[in-house]
C-alpha cells in the first residue's frame, strides 16, 4: 500500500508540472482557434452551392473544435485547485445528468442508475465534475460498440480503514460513484498507466474530450480518489470516492434536516 500512496503522490506531482506549463500556452491557442472557427462561418456563407468545399470547411471547423475541448482540457489540467467549489447535492446532480447521458450513449445502451433517497452534500465544481462523469460514460460507450449496459451506483461509504483505496485519506463520510460497463475491457498493461498524461486506450485519430489524467486532476483536486478495476472481455469499473460536508459547513442542511424533524 506504501507503494501505490508513493506512485499516486509521483503521479499528482507530474500532472501539477505538465499543468502549469499547459496553463501558460491554454490560451493563446483559445484565441487562435476562435479565429479559425469564425472564418469557417464565414467561408460557409460564399460555399453554401459548392457542396466539395462545403465539406472540406466542415472538416476544419470539426478539428478547430476538437482542439478547442483539448485546450479546456489544458486549462482544468493548469490549476491547482478546483474553481468555483460550492455545496451540491450529488444525487441531484445525477437526476439533472441521467438524459444528457442518455444522448451521449446512444440507444443501443441501457443506463441502469441506482441512486439514493438521501442528500449526498459535496464540495465540488459542479462543471469539472459533469465533464468527468460525462467522459468516463463516453468512453464506456466507446467500448461496447455493439451495445451493452451501463451501470451507474451512488452510495454513502465511511472510510474505516477497510477501503484499500480511501487509505492515506482523512477518516470520515464519502459519496462513492460508480460507473461499470459490459464492454471490452481494458488490459493490464494499459491498467497501469491509464491515469499518466498523454496515454490513451484509443486510436489517436479518435481522442476527443478529457482523457484520463485530466479527469484524475479534477478528482484530486476534489480532495477524492478515483479508480479503475478492469477485466478483458467483461467490463471495466471506475470508482469516485469524494468527502462529503460536514453539515456544519452548509448552513442551508441544518434549516432542511430542522425541518424534517419537526
Amino acid at each position: 500500500m506504501k507503494k501505490t500512496l508513493n506512485d499516486n503522490l509521483h503521479l499528482t506531482h507530474k500532472n501539477d508540472s505538465i499543468g502549469a506549463l499547459a496553463g501558460g500556452v491554454a490560451d493563446d491557442f483559445n484565441n487562435i482557434l476562435t479565429v479559425i472557427i469564425c472564418a469557417c462561418s464565414l467561408l460557409e456563407m460564399n460555399a453554401a452551392e459548392n457542396p466539395e468545399q462545403m465539406q472540406c470547411i466542415a472538416r476544419i471547423r470539426c478539428y478547430a473544435e476538437r482542439a478547442m475541448q483539448l485546450t479546456e482540457n489544458l486549462m482544468v489540467l493548469s490549476r491547482n485547485q478546483a474553481s468555483s467549489l460550492q455545496a451540491e447535492n450529488l444525487t441531484d446532480i445525477f437526476r439533472e445528468m441521467f438524459s444528457f447521458l442518455g444522448r451521449i450513449i446512444g440507444n443501443d445502451i441501457h443506463i441502469a442508475v441506482n441512486l439514493p433517497e438521501q442528500a449526498l452534500m459535496v464540495m465540488v465544481d459542479r462543471r469539472q465534475l459533469e465533464q468527468v462523469i460525462m467522459h468516463l460514460a463516453a468512453n464506456s460507450r466507446d467500448a461496447m460498440p455493439m451495445g451493452g449496459v451501463l451501470n451507474i451506483v451512488l452510495s454513502q461509504v465511511c472510510n474505516d480503514g477497510t477501503i484499500p483505496e480511501l487509505e492515506g485519506c482523512k477518516p470520515g463520510k464519502y459519496a462513492q460513484v460508480s460507473l461499470s460497463d459490459t464492454g471490452r475491457g481494458i488490459d493490464r498493461a494499459s491498467l497501469k498507466r491509464i491515469f499518466e498524461p498523454h496515454f490513451s486506450t484509443k486510436d489517436p485519430d479518435k481522442l476527443c474530450g478529457m482523457g484520463f489524467s485530466v479527469a484524475h486532476g479534477v478528482i484530486t483536486r476534489h480532495g477524492g480518489v478515483i479508480s479503475i478495476r478492469s477485466e478483458m472481455g467483461k467490463g471495466t469499473s471506475f470508482d469516485i470516492y469524494l468527502p462529503l460536508c460536514e453539515q456544519e459547513d452548509v448552513p442551508w442542511l441544518n434549516d432542511l434536516m430542522r425541518a424534517k424533524t419537526i
